[in-house]
């Protein structure tokens, strides 16, 4: 016999099975181990990506927002010169006069309710107005009203004739920005 009797052949093949099995077990764990590492960093990688891809939609947003800003300037600008701010309304009652008395026409105004503004609309006060005058008179009154550097939104009109004078009574509102 080659390896000294049988009884070392087999210590021979256990010791090298028991080697082999042993780098096999190992070299297991550590693929185990390896695939549990690397399933952990693809989903981080994945992760990552995911933020990218939504940081890019947000810059990309960003970009359209500020061209959409840029582009609402003008616009911004022109609501902000029609609209008066809160506190110029005190001068309605002496602008809407001085404009009656430019058309020839008796004016009175009641200013009623305050609605405040919010994000979506400007914020209105309520008022009733009568004009009494010539049918011209009073239609151009209404008309320059409508005209003025206040935003008014007439709401109802009722006429009554009494011979050759129109009497209007007038509910509306008059619309403000806060500043």
């Amino acid at each position: 016999m080659l390896y000294g009797g049988m009884n070392n052949f087999k210590e021979w093949l256990l010791k090298n099975l028991g080697i082999g099995i042993g780098v096999i077990v190992l070299l297991g764990g550590i693929l185990f181990f390896l695939r549990v590492d690397l399933v952990s960093r693809v989903r981080a990688i994945e992760s990552a990506r995911q933020m990218l891809v939504s940081q890019k939609a947000a810059i990309e947003s960003r970009g359209l927002l500020k061209s959409d800003l840029e582009k609402s300037g003008p616009y911004y600008n022109l609501i902000n010169n029609v609209l008066p701010i809160k506190d110029e309304l005190v001068n309605v009652p002496g602008d809407l006069d001085a404009i009656a008395r430019a058309h020839r026409v008796s004016f009175g105004i009641n200013l009623g309710a305050e609605t405040a503004p919010t994000i979506a609309s400007p914020g209105h006060i309520q008022f009733k107005m009568t004009a009494t005058g010539s049918y011209q008179d009073v239609i151009r009154f209404l008309d320059s009203v409508k005209a003025s550097r206040y935003l008014v939104k007439y709401l109802d009109i009722h006429v009554t004739q009494k011979g050759n004078v129109f009497e209007e009574s007038v509910n509306g509102q008059i619309f403000y920005q806060v500043k």
